[in-house]
């Protein structure tokens, strides 16, 4: 009868042994998961913060020209992922995507100064964009960076 309860004492402590490993060893896996998700958040974050844009000029009937200034420290390569979108005095405000061919939608007329790194909108450097679109006349523009900032303005 010791025995026996020698034994059945043993088993116990090893089920109690591996439970506390399981469990120790999935606290640390979540743990890790999560000051992970947090990093990524945080660059995430600095990359939204350090975004600043301001539309300098617009004009246009026809191809319509918009110039915005990369006023904060982020720059910026990929224009497939802005967005722009123009209203006219009667309807609601029209999405434009990104065209590099031309067409209807936006491309990227020109940066200056284009210096620092060629093709990409760096701090300091003002993009225009040429906007085609059928319709008009247009009143208003607005641009949308791929870290969600925004500007706007009346054309």
């Amino acid at each position: 009868m010791a025995a026996a309860s020698l034994v059945a004492t043993a088993i116990g402590i090893l089920l109690l042994i591996i439970t506390a490993y399981l469990l120790a060893s999935g606290t640390i896996s979540l743990t890790e998961t999560m000051v992970t998700a947090e990093k990524d958040m945080t660059a995430v974050s600095s990359k939204i913060t350090g975004t600043s844009i301001s539309i300098w000029e617009s004009a246009g009937t026809g191809p319509i020209y918009v110039t915005i200034n990369n006023t904060g420290s982020e720059g910026f390569n990929d224009f497939a992922s802005m967005d722009v979108f123009l209203q006219d005095s009667t309807n609601f405000p029209e999405y434009l995507g990104y065209n590099p061919e031309g067409g209807t939608g936006w491309q990227v007329w020109r940066i200056e100064p284009d210096t620092v790194y060629p093709n990409t909108w760096d701090p300091g450097e003002a993009l225009t964009i040429q906007i085609n679109a059928a319709g008009g006349p247009y009143i208003w523009v607005k641009v949308t960076t791929p870290t969600g900032v925004t500007a706007s303005a009346y054309l």
